[in-house]
């Protein structure tokens, strides 16, 4: 048995589209990963190809030596984005002990993967116990001096068991993820619910709430993506039986990297409408 403080770390990041903001927000992720006290054993940037070229991957400096492009395009539905189908795509070919799913958009400062490492994770943590939001004058400042910002008027929301903030960056056990939770639910399209989805069914699982405590900062982007209703169905369907929901995600065979496999008939059709 691997004891937890040789475990190694994968980081799963998934991108789409060709959002300018988001390839100025990847490029400070890297360099926050780089600039690590504890390099990740991996780096696993997933691409949802949603036109004709990948246009995040060939086009930003490599920060990270082991960084490895898993490129995904939903051929019968080519403009249906699963950022779940895209997670579990990298979790299951993670080489690494823990993995952590971050979301694009947020950076931290140079220990974060140290306290991760110095972490019992047996199962799953919210990676995050606060975050700061970073307006566009702090990001520039930001990118041009490497200086974090600080202050009330950053702060943004706190992880709590009531308020069950937990997106941004998601802390798991890799195995405990694959033979529990399975993977993030591939019915889930557009941009939400995917993350509160899985915590969702990992609390009732584990019966616990695990909190890394840690700030990370989001960097501010002006463009919102769609939200699509069907989600906040899919995640109640889900939450609500996890164990059975386990069963169905195992039994579709999620992680698929020629297209996503939802468990339930309507979601690709609701999703579209």
């Amino acid at each position: 048995m691997v004891e937890f403080d040789t475990m190694t770390i994968s980081i799963i990041i998934v991108v789409a589209g060709n959002d300018i903001e988001r390839y100025v927000n990847l490029i400070q992720l890297q360099k926050a990963l780089k600039a690590q006290t504890i390099q990740p054993h991996e780096l696993i940037i997933v691409e949802q190809v949603l036109g004709q070229d990948c246009c995040y991957y060939n086009h930003i400096p490599m920060e990270i030596s082991n960084t490895r492009h898993i490129p995904i395009k939903f051929h019968e539905h080519p403009n249906l984005f699963s950022v779940g189908w895209g997670r579990n795509v990298g979790i299951y070919r993670a080489t690494g002990d823990i993995v952590v799913c971050l979301d694009v958009d947020y950076i931290f400062r140079n220990d974060y993967l140290e306290v991760i490492s110095n972490t019992e994770v047996k199962n799953a943590y919210v990676g995050w116990s606060k975050i700061y939001y970073v307006n566009p004058t702090e990001k520039r400042e930001f990118i041009q001096t490497g200086v974090f910002p600080t202050g009330y008027e950053n702060y943004k929301i706190v992880a709590t068991i009531n308020n069950k903030y937990v997106g941004g960056s998601q802390v798991f056990n890799r195995q405990w993820f694959i033979s529990n939770i399975v993977g993030y639910s591939e019915d889930i399209f557009g941009w939400g619910s995917d993350d509160t989805d899985v915590y969702g069914r990992a609390n009732v699982i584990t019966g616990e709430w695990h909190i890394l405590d840690y700030s990370i900062f989001h960097l501010h982007h002006d463009r919102k993506q769609k939200a699509i209703t069907n989600s906040c169905k899919i995640k109640e369907r889900n939450c609500d039986k996890p164990f059975l929901t386990a069963n169905m995600l195992r039994n579709a065979g999620v992680g698929n990297a020629d297209h996503p496999n939802p468990i339930y008939p309507d979601s690709i059709k609701e999703a579209e409408i």
